[in-house]
């Protein structure tokens, strides 16, 4: 039973690798949390789902926030894709064992996202996070050497 909840939370964990999610904030989380003068666990709680509500005016800014801290949006809303696919690419290699390359997956997945827009560059990011969410794990399932890899 305790190996069997270790592993639901390593999986889980690794899902939250890609979207750069935590159950509690890392540096870039904290700064913006407080910059902008925003309830920590509340932030945490929506940054836990699996994809992101877009509605959330608080929770867009902290992601508009986030993103440009992480260096995955510039101020302009153009997204960084040099970054972004570095962290498509790092989480792959913590989550499956594939003969696929990590970085055509990453392209893969980049290509299905490259039209994302919104009404702020808060929106933006949560749009392409979401996209990003949903093609990692059709691409991951598809190229893991296991197949048995189901990250919810």
């Amino acid at each position: 039973c305790l190996l069997i909840t270790f592993c639901c939370l390593l999986l889980q964990e690794n899902v939250h690798t890609l979207r750069l999610k935590r159950e509690t904030p890392d540096r870039a989380a904290k700064t913006c949390i407080l910059e902008l003068n925003l309830e920590a666990e509340r932030v945490m709680k929506i940054n836990g789902l699996k994809y992101t509500p877009e509605e959330d005016k608080d929770y867009a800014t902290y992601t508009d926030c986030y993103w440009r801290r992480m260096g995955y949006i510039h101020d302009n809303g153009d997204f960084e894709i040099n970054n972004i696919k570095k962290m498509i690419v790092q989480s792959i290699k913590s989550d499956v064992n594939t003969k696929k390359s990590m970085h055509k997956i990453a392209d893969l997945i980049l290509e299905q996202c490259r039209f994302v827009s919104g009404s702020t560059i808060g929106v933006k990011a949560i749009r392409m996070e979401n996209c990003i969410m949903k093609y990692y794990n059709i691409f991951i399932n598809k190229y893991s050497e296991s197949g048995t890899n189901n990250f919810n």
